[in-house]
């Protein structure tokens, strides 16, 4: 599942597609897309172990989806704010 994941957010990253235009095009659902998480969570994991992966799932589909918005910062913007903090 996490090449999977690799390969849907590499896809949508480079080819500039959002999330939903990534969905359709590759015909993966979200139930499908937890599910395969979920799958690949080992056999001892505990519900919040899996509830962790599934965020940090969402939380990279989150990122990207701004990133292609112009929501983001330029990596210089970001050198400046930590060197103010």
């Amino acid at each position: 599942m996490i090449l999977l994941l690799k390969i849907f957010l590499t896809k949508i990253y480079t080819e500039n597609l959002n999330i939903q235009e990534m969905r359709i095009k590759t015909m993966v659902s979200i139930k499908d897309l937890m599910i395969s998480i979920i799958k690949e969570q080992p056999e001892d994991s505990t519900y919040d172990d899996i509830l962790k992966e599934l965020v940090f799932s969402r939380m990279i589909e989150r990122g990207l989806e701004d990133s292609h918005a112009g929501r983001g910062i330029s990596h210089e913007e970001l050198k400046q704010r930590i060197k103010n903090w």
